[in-house]
């Protein structure tokens, strides 16, 4: 097919939190379901139909290292079991090529080990939310030095998002002091015009957040991460876009 250019798997990333966990992983999926519930009722010979809410659920496979997480290189199986059935909410970011898919509120549901003789340890989880998830345009993905800027993503249009979901590691829990890390998005109506700030986050410690921006962006998007004295840098962030 004239034109044709697939996006390979080796190009797809994953982010935990503040974790990206790709170099532990052989693979993951997104799925989005929606069922039908059928029912009768009094009065009626028909079968009643109601739809039910959406599910969506990140199927995550990777490898077991036999280590816990260090620094923010974030060892799957330690990843996924301090997350199995928390109460607190967990970011999940599946980056397929330049498209995001990011689950909010999310939970582990599942951790399975797989300790065959003959093979390598493997390692299977499932990331499930109810409701929330978000399709977003990557603006970014790479390590950052100090006021150093992304190459600016043409979104398509004006005003096609209205957020930006951030995931920000390689640095210590900074709670203690005044250091801080600041990523910002800016954006522009050409490549090479003036950048605005659209929306930006301080972050204290590693992890990972959705903030909404107002107005709505221009076309051009990049990334620009600032981070005071006593950070040693460089910090690693991810930034999509999401989608209106």
């Amino acid at each position: 097919m004239s034109g044709f250019s697939a996006v390979q798997g080796h190009q797809a990333r994953i982010f935990i939190d503040e974790f990206e966990l790709t170099q532990q992983s052989s693979g993951a999926s997104f799925t989005s379901e929606m069922q039908v519930i059928q029912y009768p009722i009094m009065g009626d010979p028909a079968q009643q139909q109601q739809v039910t809410s959406p599910t969506f659920t990140i199927p995550h496979r990777g490898y077991y290292t036999g280590r816990g997480a260090t620094g923010d290189l974030g060892y799957f199986e330690d990843t996924l079991q301090k997350r199995l059935g928390s109460t607190t909410p967990v970011t999940v970011s599946l980056m397929l090529g330049p498209i995001t898919y990011t689950m909010f509120g999310t939970w582990g549901t599942q951790l399975t080990i797989d300790a065959p003789v003959a093979d390598l340890i493997t390692i299977e989880g499932n990331w499930a939310s109810p409701d929330s998830v978000k399709r977003g345009l990557v603006a970014a993905n790479q390590t950052f030095t100090d006021l150093a800027t992304s190459t600016p993503v043409d979104l398509g249009a004006v005003g096609i998002a209205n957020g930006a979901v951030i995931h920000a590691s390689g640095f210590a829990d900074l709670s203690a002091g005044a250091e801080t890390v600041i990523v910002t998005v800016e954006t522009a109506s050409t490549s090479g015009g003036a950048y605005i700030l659209w929306l930006s986050h301080t972050f204290k410690k590693p992890g990972a957040v959705l903030k909404t921006g107002s107005p709505n962006p221009n076309r051009w998007m990049r990334v620009k991460v600032d981070f005071t004295a006593g950070v040693p840098g460089p910090v690693n962030a991810m930034a999509s876009a999401t989608y209106v």
